[in-house]
């Protein structure tokens, strides 16, 4: 089996970008070297990725660029945030929240309501579903969904 490619949902690049950014001005391979130390190699960021959502961001006016000394003596484009890309960040942040909290409460409920069909017997030893445990379930909403995000 080949080792697979792990990509970056969309938005979710120019996040982690600003993060990094927001700490000190660092430059292009940097962040790229931060993003995969922080997130212990899950994580390979491409020069075709890195590269163009650094122009793009820039070009948006959340980050700025100065070309001075690297620490290996070369020039390199060094970036900082700006206020609106602090501002972003921000909001980047509070939205990623409050996705991986829907995602979260739908794979949670899921779950339960299948457990609370099912049994837990219809799981193997692994924590797979058995596939005769299906047809007994009829999959309904205890309660009405949540009108409002997030839930109280």
């Amino acid at each position: 089996m080949g080792e697979e490619k792990t990509e970056f949902l969309k938005g979710t690049l120019d996040m982690l970008i600003l993060k990094i950014v927001a700490l000190r001005p660092i430059h292009g391979y940097a962040i790229a070297q931060r993003i995969q130390q922080i997130a212990r190699e899950f994580f390979q960021l491409p020069q075709g990725s890195l590269y163009p959502a650094l122009h793009r961001l820039e070009d948006r006016g959340w980050l700025q660029a100065e070309w001075k000394p690297s620490e290996t003596g070369r020039e390199a484009k060094f970036y900082s945030l700006t206020r609106g890309g602090r501002k972003q960040l921000k909001a980047e942040v509070v939205n990623w929240e409050r996705l991986t909290e829907a995602v979260a409460l739908i794979l949670r409920t899921a779950e339960e309501e299948l457990k609370s069909c099912a049994g837990t017997d219809a799981f193997s030893e692994e924590g797979s579903l058995k596939d005769s445990s299906m047809r007994s379930c009829v999959f309904t909403w205890n309660s009405k969904p949540p009108t409002t995000w997030p839930p109280a």
